[in-house]
């Protein structure tokens, strides 16, 4: 492991197998072997730094393509492979949306409030992360609209298309 089980610093969560997944490995349904811990990473949360540490596994069948590469299915505390817990980037989201907080705001609620060591770049960066989250599931709304009733007008000067003639304004 990189960082020590116990200490003053920071909290250990071991990842292990997910409670209720059936222990077989999700590409050939062969029984898997558990073969050590990860490294582990230091996550900062709102509840302060994390050392995640997942117990690694392997297909038990020698033809699959996971019997040589170590997996875990356990969800990760952590917002997209970073250094942040998926708490910090879901206050961030909250804030931006709901009460138009700019990154500056942001950044120094959780500095103050929740002590988390972050720089404002960061949280700039989980801002637009939010903005293009937010574009995606507009995207997805649209293609599911279009999917449903293919001849639906879009207008895309964002004014109302005039009554009857299928024309934007």
């Amino acid at each position: 492991m990189k960082y020590p089980t116990y200490s003053k610093t920071h909290a250990t969560k071991r990842l292990s197998w997910p409670k209720g997944v059936p222990r077989r490995c999700p590409l050939c349904g062969a029984k898997i072997k558990f073969v050590g811990a990860g490294q582990g990473k230091i996550v900062h949360t709102l509840e302060g730094p994390v050392n995640e540490v997942p117990n690694m596994y392997v297909c038990r069948n020698a033809v699959c393509p996971l019997h040589r590469h170590w997996f875990n299915p356990h969800p990760r505390i952590e917002y997209g492979g970073r250094h942040f817990g998926a708490d910090v980037f879901k206050l961030a989201a909250d804030e931006f949306l709901s009460f138009k907080a700019d990154a500056g705001q942001i950044y120094l609620r959780l500095k103050k409030t929740y002590g988390v060591r972050i720089s404002l770049q960061t949280v700039q960066r989980m801002c637009d992360n939010v903005i293009n989250l937010k574009a995606f599931q507009v995207d997805a709304n649209t293609r599911k609209m279009l999917a449903e009733e293919p001849r639906v007008l879009v207008v895309l000067d964002g004014e109302a298309a005039d009554e009857g003639t299928g024309r934007g304004l």
